[in-house]
């Protein structure tokens, strides 16, 4: 669903005011509010906006004129310029600010000008009397700490953030990718089928929300479900489901290197071996230097007995990530098929010098004396 024209030039209206009403009132914080889309030009919502930043804007001007003939207005003045000036760069240019463009992390500097404002307006109501100052802004800091200290647990860790977070936005894409990423990470450690279940259930949600709503919903995030759904048809080896998975996410970004590049290898287990080899180049040209995708064309290319070809794909993953055990493994085995077998040992010895403890060492080290 995309934005009417009017309502790109009344977003910066919108953001200005909500970034006011949350360092005024930041009891309704929320890490990953989504915009709403279903606003009309008479909505409340609007309306208030504009009631917001017109008062802020008239505000300013009071103070401004105050401060030229008053030298006492000029400090909360300048307090109030840290806040507004702070905020301009955010509220620019909206559509470069990402999915979400009313997120509570721009206002971490413009906060610094609203806390030196009370200071100064404590200090201010103090001159007149003490106990007035502290009963008018006691009540207001302690409610601050309260929220503090509830808000803290919030973010211990991914799982507990997140989860507060689709209660906060149930509809944003971003949330329900990263909760599908977590129950996936769960069914990995765990292998409970329930896992993988609710994370397939989160990715497709992730895919319907995000896709209804294009309004700078990240590219990336829609992606990542898709390829998070494509990779739990590959563990239930659901092959051409998974192809399927891959080739919408190819449809929707042509330019994915890493789409192709698993489509190419679900194709090469279907057996398409020639469009197989078509998706795998096609991942290296939209990214050169992508070890994974090298990676897999070597073992494309070694299992179809392209021994020669498998060795040059392997050895520029290698390039690429030199510390890769797996891509070690698949060259020095290459190798030792080419009879290059002084060569193989090469390339293995390595990955026992770095780390004589890995899972495989036991198997490097027969595989080592296997060559002499």
């Amino acid at each position: 669903m995309a934005l009417p024209e009017w309502r790109y030039r009344s977003l910066r209206i919108e953001l200005f005011a909500n970034y006011l009403q949350t360092l005024a009132w930041p009891f309704d914080l929320n890490a990953f509010r989504p915009l709403r889309v279903d606003l009309t030009p008479d909505s409340p919502e609007i309306h208030l906006a504009r009631w917001i930043t017109g008062g802020a804007a008239l505000g300013g001007a009071i103070l401004a004129a105050l401060a030229a003939r008053h030298r006492a207005a000029r400090a909360p003045l300048a307090f109030v310029l840290v806040m507004a000036l702070t905020i301009l760069p955010q509220i620019a240019s909206p559509r470069s600010l990402g999915h979400f463009v009313f997120a509570d992390r721009y206002l971490y500097i413009p906060s610094i000008g609203f806390c030196w404002l009370l200071g100064w307006a404590f200090a201010k109501a103090a001159e007149v009397r003490l106990w007035f100052a502290i009963l008018l802004f006691a009540p207001w800091l302690c409610a601050y700490g309260w929220k503090t200290l509830e808000r803290v647990p919030v973010w211990s860790d991914e799982r507990s953030l997140f989860t507060q977070s689709a209660i906060e936005s149930p509809d944003c894409a971003t949330v329900r990718l990263a909760l599908g990423r977590l129950a996936l990470d769960e069914y990995q450690r765990s292998g409970d089928a329930k896992d993988l279940d609710a994370a397939f259930a989160r990715f497709a949600s992730a895919i319907e929300q995000g896709l209804r709503n294009r309004v700078f919903v990240s590219n990336q995030d829609v992606l990542q479900a898709y390829l998070g759904l494509a990779s739990i048809h590959m563990i239930r080896h659901r092959v051409e489901e998974a192809l399927s998975v891959y080739q919408q996410a190819i449809d929707l970004y042509p330019s994915c290197e890493e789409a192709h590049m698993l489509a190419g290898v679900a194709l090469a287990q279907l057996g398409n071996l020639a469009q197989a080899e078509s998706q795998l180049k096609r991942a290296i040209e939209l990214r050169p230097t992508y070890g994974a995708a090298h990676y897999n064309l070597a073992n494309y290319y070694f299992n179809q007995n392209q021994l020669s070809l498998a060795e040059a794909s392997a050895r520029d993953a290698l390039r690429i990530e030199p510390r890769n055990v797996e891509t070690r493994q698949l060259l020095g085995t290459i190798l030792a098929n080419l009879g290059k077998k002084g060569e193989a040992a090469e390339v293995l010895r390595p990955i026992l010098e770095q780390n004589p403890n890995h899972p495989s060492a036991a198997r490097i080290r027969a595989f080592l004396e296997s060559l002499r």
